[in-house]
């Protein structure tokens, strides 16, 4: 699975410890028990699991959505083995899984004693090399947080990335995050400002902006000063912008990547709509995105029919005197979850038609009793077999 949002950051693998111990062995090599595994995956592929294992065999393992204890190993020494696949390929039903190993040496370190002190930190970074650390910190130092740079992207070309890619969240964040991989394995670019940057220009102007001249020197040097890209970028005039989408410009060569390190490329998916702010709709829609996130992303549909869906769920709200936020965003949340003509069954219909006469508020209609929501699946299973 792929680090998220949460917070879609580097997927953290949950972190519980008992008492770690560092011992010696044979007084010339370290032994580390009561270790709990936790992963950060910033390659564009998601982590199924890994496994480390020392010169000794003892083995500790770790997985893409959960969290695994207690372990010890021994040495500076290890052999990483993970699987992992392409969520997109696995989702249109190619279910291919990769594996990778890696010989990694990690330094002698001295760890606490405490008990929850001490967490193994496996990262696994885009061109496949491994680092491995022993600390006392139970999440680590994320090395880039591809979650923070979708949420930016996507809250500042919410349109722009719509119209351009008709996609769900979890195809959008997946497209972003490949880019991510791409600027990393060409530049190394680790800076959420000049990541945020490079992938703005790659999705949204073109996606050969690197091979503008003066881009090209920005991005030799934005490794060894972080921030300098966005920078730059963010004092680009109008005219410049365009002359870089229109590709307006005497191309150089850029670096090659080996293309199996990256996730298999998708064209991309315009809207067959053109989608524009409404901000009452983009207001719950952004509320539903904020309490929701990660429960029911995967039931909102690609922009080009979740915009529209929403706006019909929020008009059929105001034909029935429902105008405040919160109650706007009961009924979308009810339209989205449960049905989205819920209205329409009986005993529903007439709670809500008694927000429009005054008999009741918003509030109070929109308390739906649960045995209701059973009523209402049986109704709408009798009307498809009548």
């Amino acid at each position: 699975m792929k680090k998220q949002t949460i917070t879609r950051i580097a997927t953290a693998l949950a972190v519980t410890s008992i008492v770690p111990i560092l011992l010696t062995c044979n007084n010339s090599e370290p032994s580390y028990g009561g270790v709990t595994t936790t992963g950060f995956n910033y390659s564009p592929f998601e982590l199924s699991d890994f496994s480390v294992t020392d010169v000794h065999g003892h083995t500790a393992f770790g997985n893409g959505g959960g969290f695994a204890c207690c372990y010890r190993l021994d040495g500076t020494e290890f052999t990483v083995k993970w699987n992992y696949y392409d969520a997109d390929e696995w989702r249109d039903g190619k279910t291919l899984t990769l594996h990778a190993e890696r010989k990694v040496t990690m330094p002698r370190t001295k760890v606490s004693s405490k008990s929850g002190d001490t967490t193994l930190q496996v990262h696994i970074f885009p061109d496949r090399h491994v680092e491995l650390i022993i600390s006392s910190k139970s999440f680590g130092d994320v090395k880039f947080d591809s979650a923070a740079v979708f949420g930016t992207l996507s809250r500042k070309y919410t349109f722009e990335l719509a119209n351009a890619y008709d996609e769900d969240d979890a195809r959008l964040y997946r497209r972003v995050d490949r880019v991510i991989g791409e600027a990393w394995l060409k530049y190394h670019l680790e800076d959420v400002s000049d990541l945020e940057q490079y992938v703005y220009l790659r999705l949204l102007v073109n996606p050969h902006f690197d091979e503008d001249p003066n881009i090209a020197n920005s991005l030799a040097v934005a490794q060894s000063a972080p921030g300098s890209l966005a920078k730059m970028v963010g004092a680009l005039s109008p005219a410049r912008l365009d002359e870089l989408k229109q590709g307006r410009f005497q191309r150089v060569s850029v670096p090659t990547i080996d293309s199996s390190l990256l996730t298999a490329e998708r064209p991309p998916t315009p809207s067959p709509i053109r989608l524009q702010p409404y901000t009452e709709r983009d207001h719950i829609i952004q509320l539903f995105h904020q309490k929701h996130i990660g429960s029911f992303d995967s039931l909102l549909p690609k922009p080009s029919e979740m915009h529209p869906l929403f706006s019909m769920l929020i008009d059929k709200a105001h034909g029935y005197g429902i105008v405040r936020d919160d109650d706007l965003f009961t009924y979308v949340t009810y339209g989205i979850t449960m049905q989205r003509d819920f209205d329409e069954y009986p005993d529903i219909h007439e709670r809500l038609l008694r927000i429009k006469s005054g008999e009741q508020s918003a509030s109070q209609a929109l308390d739906i009793p649960r045995y209701m929501w059973i009523e209402l699946d049986k109704w709408l299973k009798s009307k498809q077999t009548a």
